[in-house]
């Protein structure tokens, strides 16, 4: 299926960019860069795939800038997601396995936190010291903050809690930068 001249024009753009981000990510040390290598080719059978759906049996096909953008953007979605998955599950140690599996649970429990009775119970997968080292490689890594709270009991009379947050969810106010 031909490609009209603007989405060959596309296409040669899209593929001159990928060099470019494989060359910034390689040089940046990023172990999977190579993930973008067949960005080009993913995206020229996305369009393929789209243009002939849109046309169907009329067998005037023709690769248009509208099926190379659509293409790129989903391409580009899934290459992202890729490394942002890898990054958070992919580890060189069952301890940093259990590790980046606490982190996603403290993650998971959004901008209010976690406090530590709830992700005790959320990890009981975890040896004691297991937990005690995972929550504090992550908060010596910056990557979780803790704090106590006071919490409020019907009876009258507040206790402390400690809370949990994943400092990428925090504004950079609240992060202290």
């Amino acid at each position: 299926v031909p490609m009209s001249p603007e989405a060959e024009a596309m296409m040669e753009q899209i593929n001159d960019d990928a060099d470019a981000r494989i060359a910034a990510l390689r040089s940046a040390g990023e172990p999977l860069s190579d993930l973008w290598v067949r960005l080009g080719a993913h995206v020229a059978k996305l369009a393929l795939i789209k243009c002939v759906s849109d046309y169907g049996r009329s067998g005037d096909w023709k690769i248009q800038v509208h099926d190379i953008e659509w293409a790129h953007k989903f391409v580009v979605w899934c290459l992202e997601r890729t490394m942002a998955e890898a990054a958070t599950r992919v580890a060189d140690s069952q301890t940093e396995a259990q590790t980046q599996r606490v982190l996603r649970i403290i993650t998971a429990a959004g901008p209010g936190g976690i406090t530590s009775s709830t992700l005790s119970r959320a990890t009981q997968w975890l040896r004691r010291s297991e937990k005690k080292d995972a929550i504090q490689t992550l908060i010596d890594s910056g990557q979780v903050v803790s704090s106590m709270v006071e919490t409020d009991r019907p009876q009258g009379g507040g206790t402390q809690v400690t809370t949990y947050v994943a400092t990428s969810l925090l504004t950079q106010t609240e992060a202290g930068t």
